[in-house]
């Protein structure tokens, strides 16, 4: 460790992780992968290197496929290959034996934090709310865990926008219903609706998927669907999703738009050109793509869950409007709808919340 006489120094860590080049320096690790640094810090791999060391952990997402889990049979050992205590990796109260780096770091860092207050909060239960991970009773043992929302350079952000070529959002809608719609020109007084991410159960492309059709007869096809994301075929609900969406284009081709085959690369183009973005996902630590849609000045449907509960916020009824109205005052204070059952729904029923706004 550096002296006040002498310069501090530099030591190397497996990426994700970062380091402070101070007194009582800090390492922070970010995810599965780095889980394992605190361990081999505090089990002395290194001597007395990192004795004065604090390790704080972020989390991004403690879904259980992210956890880092490796199933094993109980007869396996491979503590030859991590050298660690077997108890820092594998819970004996769990059914199955599964190594967890996820679990290591809980039990050896001093702090952790993750991607919105929401998130924190269903990870741990707090009050009841949301499904606690199966890691809450670690979580629960450090206090005070940190939670702020994500956030993106907004200044490189903007910077992509105005590369697009367009003077404003009616410009890049017209782009938008030419190249995806067939429109031989681009018709303002038709609402477009777009979903830019993985087609997974997380992101909850079923809900879009099941309330399309409905949505575009109830308007008489004038709306517009757009769904910007790769499916992959191997994963059975990617796969029933995928061919459902081929079959909504290929009936609707002036109002639904999905190619899961390829990957989608207008993600700027779409965030500044759609009317509304649609964010039905199940769950949501901090969420990237409500923000790609606020700065470019676009309004977000979304499930009330972790990060996009911190960060969706709707107008509230206006009295004397009726049928349940919102006020295009409000809305211009707020960034979006939301909705809180997660069914087909009530997802429509925020976006037609939406759309009578927009109308």
């Amino acid at each position: 460790m550096a002296t006040p006489a002498e310069p501090p120094r530099r030591r190397v860590v497996p990426a994700g992780a970062f380091i402070t080049t101070v007194e009582h320096p800090l390492i922070i690790t970010n995810d599965w992968p780095t889980c394992l640094i605190p361990a081999y810090a505090k089990q002395r791999f290194f001597g007395s290197v990192f004795d004065c060391t604090t390790f704080y952990h972020i989390i991004h997402n403690l879904d259980s496929s992210y956890e880092g889990r490796i199933y094993l049979n109980k007869r396996e050992d491979v503590y030859w290959l991590h050298g660690l205590p077997t108890d820092l990796l594998v819970d004996p109260h769990w059914h199955n034996f599964v190594i967890n780096p996820s679990r290591c770091v809980l039990l050896q860092c001093d702090g952790w934090g993750t991607v919105s207050p929401s998130y924190r909060d269903e990870l741990m239960n707090e009050g009841g709310k949301g499904n606690a991970s199966p890691l809450a009773p670690l979580l629960r043992r450090h206090h005070h865990p940190f939670a702020t929302p994500n956030g993106i350079p907004i200044k490189l952000r903007l910077e992509r926008l105005k590369k697009l070529g367009f003077r404003n959002h009616w410009e890049a809608k017209a782009a938008l219903q030419r190249h995806y719609f067939n429109f031989e020109k681009g018709d303002e007084s038709i609402p477009l609706l777009a979903f830019i991410g993985r087609i997974t159960q997380q992101k909850g492309v079923h809900l879009i998927v099941e309330l399309a059709e409905n949505l575009i007869r109830r308007y008489n096809g004038r709306v517009q669907i757009l769904v910007g994301g790769m499916a992959n075929w191997n994963d059975g609900y990617a796969a029933r999703c995928a061919n459902q969406m081929m079959d909504l284009r290929a009936r609707f081709p002036h109002s639904f738009w999905a190619d899961p085959g390829e990957f989608f690369c207008n993600g700027a183009l779409v965030n500044l050109g759609a009317d509304f973005g649609l964010m039905p996902s199940l769950f949501e630590p901090g969420g990237i793509v409500q923000h790609e849609f606020f700065i470019a000045g676009t309004p977000v449907v979304a499930f009330r869950t972790g990060g996009l509960k911190d960060t969706v916020r709707e107008g509230s009824v206006t009295p004397g409007l009726g049928g349940g109205k919102i006020s295009v005052e409000s809305a211009r204070q707020n960034n979006g709808f939301t909705f809180d059952a997660y069914t087909a729904g009530d997802f429509l029923f925020a976006i037609e919340r939406a759309l009578r706004v927009f109308r």
